[in-house]
């Protein structure tokens, strides 16, 4: 299929604050996933809450990076991605993915990874790294300013017969 699409109820907890401890948010959130041709997909998920009592009594720094997230969970409406993948094989084993444009509520950006399987395939390993620029809360495509990168080793191992994986990520978080 080259569209598929659909809405995820959304229900997020979140410890932020002594004040209130538990504070939550409902909502909805619209996806499409086009391919676009060989190993190109072009994603998009929207945000759309209908309620949020999710706030902080803690000012975050000017230049946070995560512990403003408050800000980013009000009621405000946004795209929470949308972005281009690109993944591409460079061997028998070898893998490598380039994705580009709005990767996650708080950051837009750059982003990549080269990752191979070793062994009887069950276990794979990845160099992972994405330059992000904040995004601006509560506004659709605004952005701050703010850059920040993230670089990661890699580590995945599947166990096939229980239908699950495992990932563990070593490195450099925004």
């Amino acid at each position: 299929d080259r569209l598929e699409y659909g809405v995820k109820p959304e229900v997020e907890t979140y410890l932020l604050d002594e004040k209130d401890y538990v504070q939550f948010r409902v909502g909805i959130k619209p996806w499409a996933l086009m391919n676009l041709w060989q190993g190109a997909s072009l994603y998009a998920r929207y945000d759309v809450p209908f309620y949020s009592n999710i706030e902080s009594s803690v000012a975050p720094p000017p230049d946070a990076v995560r512990s403003d997230i408050a800000n980013y969970l009000d009621r405000s409406y946004s795209f929470e991605k949308l972005m281009v993948d690109q993944a591409v094989r460079l061997g028998e084993r070898t893998f490598a993915r380039l994705s580009a444009g709005y990767l996650e509520k708080m950051y837009a950006g750059a982003g990549g990874e080269i990752l191979t399987y070793v062994g009887d395939g069950r276990l794979a390993l990845g160099l992972e790294a994405d330059y992000g620029l904040k995004r601006e809360p509560g506004a659709q495509f605004d952005l701050t300013g703010q850059e920040n990168y993230t670089v990661f080793g890699n580590v995945y191992y599947s166990y096939p017969e229980l239908g699950l994986s495992a990932n563990a990520k070593f490195g450099r978080f925004l």
